[in-house]
């Protein structure tokens, strides 16, 4: 036997009411004229405070030109909204995110149309919609691609380490043999540094070339300890004042290559804890892989620029240079050991490689980014505390 009409609307409204799904439908004009299912329980609004009311009222804000247009797309054909992910509000003024795609046959919205006249033409009578919410499906998804990030972290820092292992054996050797003329070359300084009446502009230079020898020790130390962490000789530093020395110390090679240097130095920036040392030939080495790369360049300016990011605690330097700019395949490559753009034979491709481990030993970062006008800009984040930085040894 078949129900009657009053069993039948009993049985749709029982179907309605229990949905676990928002059922809705618009008028031509957008605002509601039925609201069903779970919207109490998901939004905190009863029907009948929805009712009368524009559909754009329960959508957040950045998402309400999306809507409407998707709307306006069913006033004008038979036009399913299918695969729309939109956020809603709730009465709290919560945001609530629905993504109509997981809905697949269940559905999104369509457009409602009378019979067609004479003319073909059909009336738009309004929008029926269902909304199911996938608030706890997004915080599986968010949690999902946060331990995928993770992992993925976690595989770099592997391979890198792998590589900063087989970096530090072949270098180890290389290493000990360089020393042995760095040695008898000191030795010869300290005897010159002994002699009487040496002019001062003499003894200047000689000073220079003594410090820049130790640099080369440290340097060679710095590649025979690349398979292991070392301790550091940290102590709080002013950053704009490393730059100045660095600057200092580049001049000549700068000038011999009619490279301008331009420096912008954030004022009261808070001392960074530092291996001033070490620091310096990370800048040295940036700044002298700018200079090769403005070789051939008409226009040959190298800009370095400091300031303070009190948001995330950090002081932040930028080395930008006119030169050729990096290609987009080695930008991954830029940090590798052995890794060079230069010619075979001009370079061991090991000076990022030891400023990247350098800059990380301190809890810093350091990218780098190609200029849209040529060129390419490297950054270096250093944090601003003591706290993040490692004490190894």
């Amino acid at each position: 036997m078949a129900p009657d009409d009053k069993t039948k609307a009993r049985l749709y409204r029982h179907l309605v009411e229990s949905s676990p799904d928002i059922i809705y439908t618009l008028d031509p004009d957008g605002c509601f004229t039925f609201v069903g299912g779970a919207s109490e329980e998901l939004l905190g609004f009863k029907a009948e405070e929805l009712l009368r009311q524009h559909f754009t009222s329960l959508i957040h804000p950045e998402d309400r030109e999306k809507a409407q247009w998707h709307f306006n797309d069913r006033r004008t054909g038979k036009r399913a909204t299918k695969g729309l992910e939109i956020r809603l509000m709730t009465k709290e003024g919560k945001e609530k995110p629905f993504d109509i795609k997981d809905l697949a046959v269940e559905l999104n919205a369509f457009g409602m149309y009378e019979e067609a006249d004479h003319t073909g033409a059909e009336g738009f009578l309004g929008t029926y919609g269902v909304a199911r919410d996938i608030t706890e499906q997004k915080r599986i998804q968010e949690a999902l691609e946060k331990t995928c990030l993770e992992l993925r972290e976690t595989r770099d820092m592997l391979i890198r380490s792998e590589k900063l292992a087989a970096a530090g054996r072949l270098t180890a050797g290389i290493a000990h043999q360089i020393l042995n003329p760095v040695n008898i070359i000191s030795m010869r300084f300290q005897l010159l540094k002994r002699k009487a009446n040496l002019p001062q502009d003499t003894v200047e230079v000689l000073a220079v070339c003594e410090n820049q020898l130790n640099r080369i020790t440290e340097i060679i130390n710095d590649l025979r300890h690349l398979s292991k962490a070392h301790k550091m000789q940290v102590a709080p530093c002013d950053v704009n004042e490393i730059i100045e020395n660095v600057i200092r110390l580049a001049a000549p090679y700068l000038e011999e290559r009619a490279i301008r240097a331009q420096t912008r130095y954030g004022p009261d920036l808070p001392p960074v804890p530092l291996d001033k040392n070490r620091m310096e030939h990370v800048f040295l080495n940036i700044i002298s892989n700018a200079a090769d790369a403005m070789a051939e360049q008409k226009t040959r300016i190298l800009s370095v620029t400091t300031k303070h990011t009190p948001s995330d605690h950090h002081v932040q330097i930028i080395i930008s240079d006119t030169g050729t700019g990096i290609d987009e395949a080695d930008m991954v490559k830029i940090f590798d050991p052995y890794f060079t753009t230069k010619k075979t034979g001009e370079h061991l491709g090991l000076g990022l490689f030891v400023a990247y481990n350098i800059i990380n030993l301190h809890g810093g970062k350091i990218w780098v980014e190609t200029d849209d006008g040529g060129g390419s800009s490297f950054f270096v984040e250093l944090p601003r505390t003591g706290q993040d930085v490692p004490q190894t040894s």
